[in-house]
């Protein structure tokens, strides 16, 4: 999967560049590229990247983004809400009898409950491990 991307400089802050990218190149064969939010020819999404040298606003260039870091978000971001969606479900079945209320009903306002928690967990736990390198793209070289 580690395939390069290339993306337009936009801004040049420190040492940081802002990238605007158009769709990803390994979206090309994917079915479901048209119902997606990162590709599309129309769709551009903005990248910083960190320790860049002699770009200028308007150069084209060439990043990756590490695999391990997309297939760990992927997971982080799928996996977890369907979890705790379950463990949601589990507990208003476990606990109806506590709050005298049917089970359906339990299992629904605490599924959503259990979903809306991950939400949360993930938004804070993406704060905490957003300067990990793993999730960063890496600069390789100003095309011409």
């Amino acid at each position: 999967m580690n395939e390069n991307e290339t993306g337009l400089v936009k801004k040049i802050v420190s040492n940081r560049v802002l990238i605007e990218c158009e769709g990803v190149n390994m979206c090309g064969n994917c079915l479901e590229r048209d119902q997606c939010g990162i590709s599309g020819e129309s769709k551009k999404r903005g990248i910083w990247i960190d320790n860049v040298d002699g770009v200028a606003a308007g150069d084209r260039i060439l990043f990756k983004i590490k695999e391990s870091g997309v297939i760990y978000a992927s997971l982080l971001l799928y996996g977890v809400p369907v979890i705790f969606l379950f463990l949601g479900i589990i507990t208003g079945y476990k606990l109806h009898s506590f709050f005298n209320i049917e089970i359906e009903s339990a299992e629904v306002v605490f599924g959503i409950a259990g979903l809306i928690f991950s939400f949360i967990c993930i938004k804070i736990y993406s704060i905490l491990i957003l300067d990990k390198e793993r999730f960063k793209p890496v600069f390789i070289k100003k095309l011409d």
